[in-house]
């Protein structure tokens, strides 16, 4: 769900053509048998004409830099070219690909590294809580109307609840009956 990244990312999809040119331009392999094992640090994401988006995903709290870096910078710049090389028409040339890392943690002196990418507008970097309180900011209301809306004693909602508040529910309207009119005030 690429809006959970950014909430302007709601028309986006899975760009699984460009993430098989990576792979096998990078010569990426599954390290494993298992499913984590299997999965890929990377996906694309792109609105098939002007932007593509590559998202690495690093696991919460793992620490990343130089080496990070320079794969999200890497893949963003081969993309570029290659989209670029794609058609001869202008018109169907993405105009567009950046990177963006999601790293909770830079190792101490990468710092720069990653400040100097950012700057030459190839990634940015972001943190998973920041992901988190920026698609619970832009949700706020929707989910304020969910918390509301749900039972009283649903477990789920102490997940939702961030300062601990649960709104009320406003008091409850009882359905008339079909046969009797209700009045409305």
């Amino acid at each position: 769900h690429p809006w959970l990244i950014d909430p302007k990312w709601t028309m986006l999809v899975h760009e699984r053509s460009l993430d098989k040119l990576i792979l096998e331009n990078f010569n990426i392999q599954p390290s494993g048998e298992d499913e984590a094992a299997r999965r890929v640090d990377f996906f694309c994401l792109g609105d098939r004409y002007q932007t593509a988006h590559v998202v690495e995903a690093k696991r919460p709290g793992d620490l990343v830099g130089r080496v990070e870096f320079d794969q999200i910078r890497d893949y963003v710049l081969f993309l570029r070219r290659k989209l670029q090389e794609e058609s001869t028409s202008a018109d169907h040339r993405r105009s567009v690909v950046r990177g963006l890392l999601i790293a909770d943690r830079v190792r101490a002196g990468d710092e720069g590294h990653g400040k100097a990418g950012q700057d030459a507008g190839l990634f940015d970097i972001r943190t998973w809580g920041n992901l988190l309180s920026t698609a619970e900011a832009m949700h706020k209301e929707f989910l304020d109307v969910v918390k509301m809306r749900a039972p009283a004693d649903d477990p789920r909602m102490e997940d939702l609840a961030d300062d601990g508040h649960v709104p009320t529910k406003k008091r409850s309207k009882k359905k008339a009956p079909k046969t009797a009119k209700a009045s409305r005030s």
